[in-house]
């Protein structure tokens, strides 16, 4: 299965078919957040913008509820992951952190 992150060939219809065909409805609420652009390179963090919020995810760890109950992959940690691979993803030049700082 990890197959598919080895020698990434970058974004193209089959690779997009292999997301989900491996990860299934995952995949395809991974590719579409990265369609639409609700995958976001802060400075500190990445975030997606999910159905009910906005989610920090860092390595193979998210702040949604689907992960804090199961404890394994959500969709927003695959949509980040092939962020990562593809440079599909709006860099925004400031801290996450900073967002939530009141002066």
């Amino acid at each position: 299965m990890n197959d598919i992150w080895e020698n990434f060939p970058g974004m193209n219809d089959s690779i997009r078919e292999k997301i989900i065909s491996i990860y299934g409805n995952r995949g395809k609420n991974a590719l579409k957040a990265l369609d639409e652009k609700r995958v976001l390179k802060y400075l500190d963090f990445f975030v997606v913008i999910g159905n009910s919020g906005e989610y920090v995810v860092v390595d193979n760890f998210c702040t949604c509820h689907d992960f804090s109950f199961r404890q394994t992959e959500c969709w927003h940690i695959l949509a980040v992951r092939i962020a990562g691979y593809s440079g599909y993803y709006t860099d925004i030049a400031e801290w996450y952190q900073d967002k939530w700082v009141k002066d």
